[in-house]
């Protein structure tokens, strides 16, 4: 029981940092576009 729930609690990080990685490159990528943006005009 006990060893199931630290388990289920690191699978929750790992999917918790993924998310959040996966979040930051998204947010990278529109800090670029919109510097692109700027430079186009």
């Amino acid at each position: 029981m006990n060893v199931s729930f630290s388990l289920n609690i690191k699978n929750n990080n790992i999917k918790l940092l993924y998310y959040s990685e996966t979040i930051l490159m998204i947010l990278k990528m529109k800090s670029i576009v919109s510097l692109l943006e700027l430079l186009k005009n």
